[in-house]
């Protein structure tokens, strides 16, 4: 069936999980991913971002092995290593 979700970010307010905003579960379905789908949903949780909180910094928890995803968009590394539901974390930050 073609008309299922294959991609979704939460987008989080400042003060629910950090003090900055914070884009959660972001996620793709593992059929469409490396085809740009998930660039294309950060992209566009960024411009709503912007819109919605601007000129607020973004604080997210990613999966290690996903850092040089998220540095494509100018986060960067601000925390060691750590388990989040037994699989290794790095928290991320980007500036507005």
């Amino acid at each position: 069936d073609d008309s299922g979700l294959i991609a979704y970010a939460r987008l989080l307010p400042p003060g629910l999980s950090y003090p900055d905003v914070s884009v959660g579960r972001f996620a793709v379905e593992p059929s469409a991913r490396h085809q740009g789908v998930g660039t294309l949903l950060m992209e566009k949780s960024l411009e709503e971002i912007d819109k919605i909180w601007p000129d607020t910094a973004i604080r997210i928890s990613a999966q290690a092995h996903l850092g040089e995803f998220y540095e494509k968009f100018n986060f960067i590394k601000v925390s060691d290593s750590y388990l989040e539901d037994g699989i290794p974390h790095i928290e991320m930050l980007k500036q507005q």
